[in-house]
């Protein structure tokens, strides 16, 4: 468990007196039955740089695994023996071990602390001037940690001192899935620019998925970036004090930040443009498979601007739009700034219906094609045979039969249905191999996104 007070702060790299001070190896007493653990973490930056000392030393003296000229020339060794074994020749070495582990899951950190998808990794400063940098494909491009800017020394610091809290725990680190525990962060947007509140922040917070964190902000950006990395269910909003759970844009410094923005300078337009993008209307489908297959139909009906204006999201089950529709069928839709379409399959007994700016709408069933039920009911009988003709399993055929009811005989005729172990198989042939005509019934959908959004 862990606690930021809102009261820490990284000292800047000016300050001469404090940044001479070289790393040095920690010499942290281990007493028996007493924790020496600091669960407060005001200042980090300065324990995190030691701490990254003693694993680079620990993985390139403890960890390393030496390669004997036997090893090289023993003829058991198959290709991919032979392979790594030279590549750990030609590479200085290979490090196997819980450090080594640790510093890789580090080193994969700093591409997302400069939204960069170059090699990363730390490197260590000679006897006469110990001092942690980052490197960048292999040249110094953070000479000395301490050069990092205030919001990327307080991210980095942040990651390393849960990682570093863990490590004492003496469990190995082979990913940041490993890590587990509870991290109290106050005032977690403190210093930080608006794109690091925006963008950075949630993937910090992403990268440990067994941790619970539990932080307090007042930044309108912050939660709605957790929008945007989490989905609008992947996390709660509590309004303090009463405690409430409610949405981003229900919360108070949202509508003030909103309408003092409308008036600022070109540093608060940013943050502006932020807030009405994430405003793009919502359409809630039944699945994955009708996202995937209107993406794909957009392509054929030249409805891709269309598309790209509506953020699609997987509901998984009509059952789930209807407790949405629940949700927004109260005061809520009157002050929901952005349209809000959920979309059901032509199979589901709903009717059509609007709240301010929720509506809900159902596809038209297409009475002439054979599948009755879901979104392939938009798909022609034959665009099924082909696809049939590629893979019989996709398609279940029951032919018409004759039943007797109540000594009265009655005609039953055929039906097709999809193969509920082949649905997404289906999905990825039709949109891999379909043509415009396959996805012509796709244009009801279309004129209802258009009907009700704009």
């Amino acid at each position: 468990m862990l606690y930021f007070p809102p009261n820490r702060f990284e000292e800047p790299a000016w300050i001469n007196h404090h940044n001479l001070k070289k790393v040095e190896f920690s010499e942290e007493p281990k007493l028996r039955n007493l924790s020496n653990r600091q669960i407060i973490c005001d200042t980090t930056l300065s324990k995190t740089k030691n701490w990254l000392l003693d694993v680079v030393f620990d993985s390139r003296v403890l960890e390393r695994k030496n390669i004997q000229i036997q090893d090289l020339l023993n003829p058991q060794n198959n290709q991919v023996d032979q392979i790594r074994l030279l590549q750990a020749v030609v590479g200085g070495g290979s490090y196997e071990g819980p450090n080594s582990q640790l510093l890789a899951v580090i080193n994969s950190f700093l591409s997302t602390l400069f939204s960069d998808p170059a090699t990363y990794r730390i490197g260590i400063g000679g006897k006469n001037n110990r001092v942690i940098s980052i490197m960048r494909n292999e040249k110094a491009f953070v000479p000395d940690i301490q050069q990092l800017s205030t919001g990327q020394a307080l991210i980095f610091s942040l990651f390393c001192s849960i990682l570093r809290d863990f490590d004492k725990t003496g469990q190995n680190i082979s990913s940041t899935n490993d890590v587990q525990g509870l991290v109290v962060i106050d005032e977690i947007d403190l210093h930080l620019h608006t794109s690091f509140q925006f963008e950075l922040l949630p993937k910090l917070l992403r990268f440990f998925p067994n941790v619970q964190f539990i932080v307090t902000s007042h930044s309108p950006l912050f939660l709605l970036g957790m929008n945007k990395t989490y989905g609008y269910d992947g996390f709660d909003i509590l309004n303090l004090p009463k405690g409430e759970r409610i949405s981003a844009e229900l919360f108070s410094e949202f509508h003030t930040a909103y309408n003092a923005y409308g008036e600022s300078t070109r540093y608060q337009e940013s943050i502006r443009d932020a807030i009405i993008k994430s405003r793009k209307p919502i359409v809630f489908v039944e699945g994955d498979y009708d996202i995937r297959y209107l993406n794909k139909a957009a392509e054929f009906l030249k409805k891709t601007e269309l598309i790209e204006e509506v953020e699609l999201k997987d509901s998984n089950g009509f059952g789930n739009i209807d407790k949405i529709w629940k949700h927004f069928n109260s005061d809520l839709s009157s002050i929901t700034p952005q349209n809000i379409l959920l979309l059901y399959d032509c199979d589901t007994n709903k009717q059509g219906a609007q709240k301010d700016n929720v509506f809900k709408r159902v596809i038209p069933c297409q009475e002439s094609n054979p599948v009755e039920k879901g979104i392939e009911n938009l798909l022609s009988k034959e665009t099924l045979t082909k696809a049939t003709l590629a893979k019989k399993a996709f398609i279940d055929v029951f032919p018409t039969f004759v039943k007797t009811v109540r000594g009265k005989e009655i005609t039953v005729p055929e039906e097709w249905t999809v193969n509920k172990d082949e649905k997404g198989n289906l999905c990825d042939w039709i949109c891999e191999n379909g043509e415009l005509k396959d996805f012509e019934n796709f244009r009801v959908v279309f004129d209802i996104l258009e009907e009700t959004l704009n």
